[in-house]
């Protein structure tokens, strides 16, 4: 019995071993998964914020010079009495090389904001979908089935032994006493036959006379 329950304890403890060990590279292999994820998007994110930076400061750039070139060109032209058509063709085309650039970049902020907007949607996905897994739930599990099976199965065998061991001690001490009783009606009963044969062979009486 005690054999049986010590083998199945052992066994208990190299399953839940096990499980743990296995839950543990799960958590492992997920935590990396998430790190993984999480660098890529923050060197997206950070991608994308560079690159919109870039643009807009192009963009800026391109502006502030071309307003300077149609500056420069309006002086120019008023100073040396050029043809004011050519000057409105200039002013017109300028204009809308900037309204087409304003338009280009605001075109691309909002697809960099809905890049970003789904890559903090993903993580939010990933980071609820692990959060559901409840970890602990197997571990405590696990921890609470072993304890139990430690505290409460040798309980029982070590409570008998106190009853074994008198058990024990009263069969000995029976059998002493047997023995005791065996051996003084041995004694008595030779004690007879001995008395009863003198009686016989050489005419002693015997106790009785």
């Amino acid at each position: 019995m005690v054999v049986i329950i010590i083998t199945t304890i052992i066994m208990t403890i190299i399953t839940s071993i096990t499980i743990i060990t296995t839950i543990i590279i799960i958590t492992i292999i997920i935590t990396t998964t998430i790190i993984i994820t999480v660098i890529t998007t923050i060197t997206s994110i950070t991608t994308i914020i560079i690159t919109n930076i870039t643009t807009i400061i192009t963009t800026i750039i391109t502006t502030i010079t071309i307003i300077t070139i149609i500056t420069i060109t309006i002086i120019t032209t008023t100073i040396t009495s050029i043809n004011i058509t050519t000057t409105i063709t200039t002013i017109t085309t300028t204009i809308t090389t900037i309204i087409t650039t304003i338009i280009t970049t605001i075109i691309t902020t909002i697809t960099s904001i809905t890049i970003i907007i789904t890559i903090i949607i993903n993580i939010t996905i990933i980071t609820i979908t692990i959060t559901s897994i409840n970890i602990t739930t197997p571990i405590t599990t696990i921890t609470t089935t072993i304890t139990t099976i430690i505290i409460t199965k040798p309980s029982p065998t070590i409570a008998e032994f106190p009853k074994r061991d008198a058990w024990v001690q009263k069969s000995l001490l029976m059998r002493v006493e047997n023995d005791a009783q065996r051996t003084n009606f041995l004694q008595r009963s030779l004690g007879v036959v001995c008395t009863f044969g003198l009686s016989e062979r050489w005419g002693v009486e015997g106790p009785d006379g």
